[in-house]
């Protein structure tokens, strides 16, 4: 079917159409009433965007502080912009909820950012220079902030008394060595409330020991599983009474019992199928321990 050409009228054709395939009926009709409806369409369709666009740059746009403020819910995707020197304090992180996000830039003068929780594991507070800015995010867990830069260090998701292995020889940042050394219970506070003596007392009132991972295997908890047979038995883990099924205990090298059947020549007799003893000694033969394939990592635990 052809497309109609119309006249300026709004009932159909100019009185000499151009020649076309289609026919001059009704509903072959292309009419300004039809052309304006569309036009219509098309114009609501990019007002509606645009309004859209303009509602979510005021949701955004940066929000100019002078004096001191304490940021709120609906603050976050916004950036806040100071002059002089206030103090801006962050809100309550679980209040703000997981992911909540605001950015505080120093026009002028030095910014403090104070919060009553932590930032980057620090409760002192921040000062942003003038010309300068950062990014706050609240943590997975709802309770604590990050500066956003940081936030590529997937270790700040990572809670105190994990343990991961290494292969470096030096510790990275935020991470202790597992070589059993006493600490302070104040320096490394969230570990001690992790861990607690469970490695050691340390000195009893200011430091604790972390676990001694050096040379060992270590050997999945079996909590009641039966997996370990010998899981009541197993030794003190550092704190001179955990023993036991329990995290940080340990075990000595050993062999599961067994017998060895063979014979013995008895001058042209051989009596096969008992157990045996016979005197004398074998050659030695292997290393000096027991031990599986391995290769060196560092163990550390997270602070």
């Amino acid at each position: 079917m052809g497309i109609k050409y119309p006249g300026n009228g709004d009932s159909g054709y100019n009185a000499s159409p151009p020649p076309d395939d289609g026919t001059a009926v009704p509903s072959n009709l292309v009419t300004w009433t039809g052309i304006k409806g569309k036009l219509t369409d098309i114009l609501l369709t990019y007002i509606d965007a645009i309004n859209s666009d303009l509602n979510d740059w005021a949701d955004n746009a940066p929000n100019a502080k002078s004096s001191a403020y304490p940021t709120v819910a609906d603050d976050n995707g916004r950036v806040i912009q100071t002059t002089g020197s206030p103090t801006i304090t962050l809100g309550t992180a679980s209040s703000m909820g997981a992911g909540y996000e605001v950015t505080i830039k120093a026009v002028s003068g030095t910014t403090t950012v104070a919060t009553g929780e932590t930032i980057d594991g620090s409760a002192s507070d921040r000062t942003i220079a003038a010309g300068l800015s950062e990014t706050y995010v609240v943590n997975s867990a709802g309770s604590a902030y990050m500066v956003k830069s940081d936030i590529t260090d997937i270790t700040q998701y990572v809670p105190a008394g994990a343990v991961m292995a290494f292969a470096m020889e030096t510790p990275p940042t935020n991470w202790l060595e597992c070589d059993g050394s006493a600490v302070s219970r104040t320096t490394y506070a969230d570990l001690f409330t992790a861990v607690g003596e469970v490695f050691g007392v340390g000195d009893g009132s200011t430091t604790f020991n972390l676990p001694d991972l050096r040379g060992q295997f270590i050997r999945g908890w079996d909590n009641g599983a039966g997996v370990d047979p010998e899981a009541a038995t197993r030794l003190d883990s550092g704190d001179g009474s955990t023993t036991g099924d329990h995290v940080g205990t340990t075990q000595n090298d050993d062999f599961k019992s067994h017998t060895h059947t063979g014979g013995i020549v008895s001058g042209s007799t051989i009596a096969s199928g008992a157990n045996f003893f016979a005197s004398g000694a074998s050659g030695l033969a292997g290393g000096t321990e027991t031990r599986p394939k391995n290769v060196y990592m560092m163990y550390c635990i997270k602070y």
